[in-house]
C-alpha cells in the first residue's frame, strides 16, 4: 500500500473508532435534544422541514430563513431525518462524520505531507480535539463544512502533485472549485475563496496553463454559487447570496460601537453574556436610524443592515479593530469546554467543569506546540507550496469569520489542518527524543 493512498491503516482505523466512540458516549450523559441546539438550529430546522420545494420556490412564511440559510445543511438535515427533521439522528450522523470521516481525511492529508506515522498522529489529534467533538454533537454546519474543507485541500494538494499530468490536474482543480462552491452553500464565508485560490495558484505556478487551471476553479465554484444567486433573484427580484452577510455587517458595526463605549469586553462568558451585550448594542444602533430598517421586508432590511453596519464600522475604526483582534484571539485560544459541558448535561461550574476546562486547555496547548514544531520542519525543508496550501484556508477563514460574538467554533474547520502539522511535529519530536536517548546511551558506554 503506497503512502499516498486513501485506504486507512489499522492505526488510523483505531483513531476513527476512538473519534466516533468519544462523541457518541456524550449523548446518553444528559437528557433532551435542546442541549444539542444553539440560536441557529431552529432556522436550519425550519428550512429543512420545507424541503425540497424550498430550494426553488420558498413560500413567504419561510422566505426570511431561506434567504439567511444557504441550502446544504438544511438538505443534509432533511436527508438524515428521512424527509423530515430528527435532531438525534442528525447528531449521530455528525458524530460518525466528525469522528470517522474527518479523522480519516486528516490522516490521508497528513500521510501526503509528512508520511504515514504523522498521518496517524494527526488522526488521533483530531479525534481527541474538544472543539471538534463538541461541534460534532451540535446541530450546526461546522462538521460537514469541515469535511468540505478537507476534501478541497486534498484536491488542490493532489493537483499540485500532478503538475506533469495535465488532464488529471485539470479535473482536480474543477473538483476543488466545486467543493468551494459546496462550502459556500454550507457557510457563506467561502463565497470569495475561489478567486483567492486562483490568484495564489497563478502566482505559484506562473504559466499559461496555470491561468487556465485557475479559471477552472473560479468557473466551477461560480456555477454552484450562481445557481443560488439565481434562485434568490427569482424569489425576491434582487441579486443576493445570503442575508447573513447583512446581519454580520450590522453586528460588526454594533460591536465596534459597543467596544469603543467599553460595553463589549474580551473576558465575557461566551456565548450568553457577549450575545446579550451584542443584542443590546444592535438595538441601540437600530434606534439611531429610525425608519431605516423595514423588518417586514427581508431584502430592504438586509440592504439597510449592510449600509448601517458599514457606516458604524467607519465611524468606530478603533472599536472594529479591537473587536477583530479579540475575536481572533478567542477563536484561536478558546478551549471549547463550555459546549461539551452543555451537551453532557453538566454545570458550567464545579469540579467536573474545572477538570473539563483543564483538559481542553492542555490538549489545545499541546496541539499548538506540536504544530509549531511541525511548521518548523516545513520551513527548514523549504516546502513553501505545502505551507501555502495549509496556511491559506486558515488565514482566509479566520480573517473573514472571526465575528463579534467571539466564537471559538470558527476554529473547527481549521483544526484538521492544525492536526496535520501537529502530527508532523509529533513524529519529529519522537525522532529527536530517540536520537538524544541513543546519543546518551552511546556516551555512557
Amino acid at each position: 500500500m503506497k503512502a499516498t493512498g486513501f485506504v486507512p491503516t489499522k492505526a488510523t482505523v483505531a483513531a476513527m473508532a476512538l473519534g466516533v466512540c468519544i462523541r457518541l458516549v456524550v449523548i446518553p450523559l444528559g437528557s433532551g435534544t435542546e442541549r444539542f441546539s444553539n440560536i441557529d438550529t431552529e432556522s436550519y430546522a425550519e428550512v429543512a422541514r420545507r424541503m425540497p420545494t424550498v430550494l426553488w420556490a420558498p413560500d413567504q412564511a419561510i422566505l426570511d430563513y431561506s434567504l439567511q440559510r444557504t441550502p446544504v445543511y438544511p438538505t443534509f438535515m432533511w436527508l438524515v431525518g428521512g424527509g423530515g427533521v430528527n435532531l438525534t439522528a442528525t447528531v449521530v450522523v455528525q458524530c460518525v462524520i466528525g469522528g470517522a470521516v474527518n479523522v480519516w481525511l486528516c490522516a490521508v492529508l497528513g500521510r501526503r505531507i509528512f508520511g504515514r506515522s504523522a498521518g496517524v498522529a494527526a488522526a488521533f489529534v483530531l479525534a481527541l480535539d474538544p472543539i471538534s467533538i463538541g461541534h460534532s454533537l451540535l446541530v450546526g454546519t461546522e462538521t460537514i463544512f469541515t469535511t468540505t474543507v478537507l476534501l478541497g485541500v486534498l484536491a488542490v494538494e493532489r493537483a499540485w502533485a500532478l503538475r506533469t499530468a495535465p488532464l488529471p490536474q485539470a479535473a482536480l482543480m474543477m473538483v476543488a472549485g466545486l467543493l468551494i462552491g459546496v462550502g459556500a452553500l454550507t457557510r457563506p464565508a467561502l463565497l470569495f475563496l475561489a478567486p483567492v485560490v486562483a490568484v495564489v495558484w497563478v502566482l505559484a505556478v506562473r504559466t499559461k496553463a496555470a491561468v487556465v487551471r485557475a479559471l477552472m476553479v473560479v468557473a466551477s465554484a461560480a456555477l454552484l454559487i450562481g445557481l443560488w444567486y439565481v434562485r434568490n433573484e427569482q424569489a425576491t427580484g434582487t441579486w443576493l447570496f445570503s442575508t447573513a452577510q447583512g446581519q454580520n455587517l450590522f453586528d460588526y458595526g454594533a460591536a465596534a460601537k459597543a467596544s469603543e463605549e467599553g460595553l463589549l469586553r474580551f473576558g465575557m462568558t461566551q456565548p450568553d453574556e457577549a450575545n446579550t451585550t451584542l443584542t443590546d448594542a444592535g438595538i441601540r444602533l437600530a434606534a439611531e436610524h429610525p425608519g431605516e430598517i423595514d423588518m417586514a421586508d427581508v431584502v430592504a432590511r438586509d440592504a439597510a443592515w449592510q449600509r448601517i453596519g458599514v457606516e458604524a464600522i467607519r465611524e468606530h475604526p478603533r472599536g472594529y479593530l479591537t473587536v477583530a483582534v479579540q475575536s481572533l484571539a478567542k477563536t484561536v485560544a478558546g478551549p471549547g469546554h463550555s459546549l461539551l459541558l452543555q451537551e453532557a448535561g453538566q454545570s458550567q461550574r464545579g469540579v467536573v467543569a474545572g477538570l473539563t476546562r483543564g483538559a481542553a486547555v492542555c490538549l489545545l496547548a499541546v496541539d499548538y506546540l506540536l504544530a509549531a514544531v511541525g511548521g518548523g520542519v516545513l520551513v527548514r525543508r523549504r516546502r513553501w507550496a505545502t505551507i501555502t496550501l495549509l496556511a491559506l484556508p486558515v488565514v482566509y477563514y479566520l480573517g473573514i469569520s472571526a465575528g463579534p460574538q467571539m466564537y471559538a467554533r470558527f476554529r473547527v474547520p481549521i483544526m484538521p489542518l492544525v492536526a496535520v502539522v501537529a502530527g508532523g511535529g509529533f513524529v519529529r519530536t519522537l525522532s529527536w527524543v530517540g536520537h538524544r536517548s541513543r546519543s546518551r546511551t552511546e556516551s555512557d558506554s
